[in-house]
C-alpha cells in the first residue's frame, strides 16, 4: 500500500468549513450572504437538498480584493 496523502481541494464546502478555515462565524457568514456581500452563484449556492454552499476560491478573492 502506498502512504502518499492524497489532497483533495474541494470547489464548495458547508459553511462550519469556511469558519475553520477563515475564522468567520457561521453568524457572520450568513449575513454575508444576506446583505449581498456575497454574491449568489459565485460565493455561495444552495444545493439540492437546501445546504448552503461556499466557495473558498470566491472568499479568498474577496478577502484580497474586496
Amino acid at each position: 500500500m502506498n502512504n502518499q496523502t492524497l489532497h483533495i481541494k474541494p470547489n464548495w464546502v458547508r459553511g462550519s468549513v469556511i469558519s475553520s478555515a477563515y475564522g468567520y462565524t457561521v453568524d457572520s457568514i450568513a449575513k454575508k450572504r444576506q446583505r449581498g456581500h456575497w454574491q449568489e452563484g459565485r460565493v455561495w449556492i444552495k444545493a439540492p437538498d437546501g445546504t448552503m454552499m461556499y466557495s473558498p476560491a470566491a472568499i479568498e478573492d474577496w478577502i484580497i480584493n474586496g
